[in-house]
């Protein structure tokens, strides 16, 4: 794994001022955790900040503050992002970025085995938005308990084959949750993925008396909002975790098309043998990755998830 969390170590700042973790975030306050004794402030944001464009505070993002009141306080600084995790809203002309947690070290793609079925295609468009932001990707199929005839399974060996790490867990039973324990130790994760996929249960079996509620998911739906705002948790092994509403679609934010298939990895020892070095793989003649597909060498599933992200994007 890469280096722990970077809210280990806090900054230095001046007498009377704290540093700490946005927790959560309504309309016009954080819920700020203290450095300094793990204390919850409601912290207002300094006039000058609301000014500034993008400067509004995220879930994970480091910030100093001054103490105003008991339990009170306001933002004066909010300290330089690792990393951003986005994603595209909006339609046409009203298309905009959404930025939603800062400084996160692992994305957890959070999938079911059944319940809502298993979607590949948000797979890759997380895949994408985490390898984009240099941030460590991890696979978690929920729900096993549900696999009975292994099908699941058998989709998600092709991204444990090309290097991906892959958990199988049942927040019903308990399986796996000792392995995804691991995996968050140390860390500030995210746990994205869609309505009712066991995100939130997923919490509750990490962390004993955890009572954040949820909603059971409708047979004939793709489920339903369990969660409706990101917000920090603290895991008994020292780890952090966003966990972020539950979305129908995901749309990847601030990748050129034309870089979408460096993301592949697969199609990588392939794409240097193509006709023309602007290739897409899409309709090009000479094209050394559709060659692979069609032998079966790159899996037609993920090429198919690639060509829809591609349309999705626009291509150049």
């Amino acid at each position: 794994m890469s280096e722990k969390q970077n809210h280990s170590v806090p900054p230095k700042v001046s007498n009377g001022e704290r540093t700490g973790i946005v927790a959560s975030r309504s309309s016009r306050l954080c819920e700020v955790w203290s450095d300094e004794d793990r204390s919850v402030f409601k912290c207002a944001l300094r006039g000058k900040l609301w000014e500034e464009e993008g400067a509004l505070p995220l879930v994970g993002d480091r910030v100093r503050f001054r103490v105003t009141g008991p339990g009170q306080g306001a933002i004066e600084e909010i300290f330089p992002r690792k990393t951003v995790l986005c994603r595209r809203v909006g339609e046409g002309s009203r298309t905009r970025q959404h930025r939603y947690c800062a400084n996160v070290n692992t994305v957890v793609i959070v999938v079911a085995a059944k319940a809502p079925p298993l979607r590949p295609a948000l797979i890759d468009r997380l895949l994408v938005t985490a390898q984009a932001e240099r941030i460590d990707p991890v696979i978690c199929l929920n729900k096993v308990d549900l696999d009975n005839d292994g099908e699941a399974r058998g989709i998600l060996r092709v991204y444990s084959d090309l290097g991906y790490k892959v958990i199988e867990t049942s927040a019903l039973t308990g399986e796996g949750i000792e392995s995804l324990a691991e995996v968050l130790q140390d860390r500030l994760s995210v746990f994205s993925g869609h309505s009712g996929v066991g995100k939130t249960s997923l919490l509750k079996a990490l962390i004993p008396g955890f009572n954040r509620r949820t909603r059971p998911v409708s047979k004939r739906s793709r489920g339903r909002h369990a969660t409706t705002e990101v917000y920090l948790v603290r895991l008994p092994n020292g780890g952090l975790v966003v966990d972020t509403p539950g979305f129908r679609e995901f749309t990847v934010w601030g990748v050129a098309p034309q870089d979408i298939g460096s993301y592949y990895p697969e199609f990588l020892p392939f794409a240097g043998s193509c006709t023309f070095n602007n290739c897409l793989h899409v309709h090009e003649p000479g094209c050394a990755v559709r060659e692979a597909v069609e032998r079966g060498e790159i899996s037609e599933l993920r090429y198919r998830n690639y060509l829809r992200l591609l349309e999705t994007h626009g291509r150049p």
